[in-house]
């Protein structure tokens, strides 16, 4: 639709509706903070909420190799893989997302 309206969408419009949308999906999974380190990029869970530990055990299943888990006050998880450019990283993080939505839904 907004192609219909504005013509031709320029990439980092995209990416910026790709990050909206992978912020979302975080919410829905307790995710209270995603930054971005020169180093590396982390998803921060609510403090004190137990729901990260459903989280962590489909991350185990699906994303051990592409995730560190942080426990204790603060839980998160770490995304590690250097190889992929910002789009493919984008892609990665809405699958991610979306499948993480799905699997722990109570």
């Amino acid at each position: 639709e907004l192609e219909d309206r504005y013509s031709e969408i320029p990439q980092p419009v995209y990416n910026l509706m790709d990050i909206a949308y992978i912020k979302s999906k975080a919410k829905m999974l307790f995710i209270e903070e995603i930054k971005e380190t020169p180093k590396e990029i982390i998803f921060r869970f609510a403090k004190d909420d137990e729901n990260y530990k459903n989280v962590f055990k489909e991350i185990l299943t699906k994303y051990k190799e592409s995730v560190l888990l942080k426990f204790g006050e603060e839980p998160s998880f770490v995304f590690v893989d250097k190889e992929k450019n910002r789009e493919e990283m984008l892609e990665f993080f809405k699958e991610m997302m979306d499948g993480l939505s799905k699997k722990t839904k109570k």
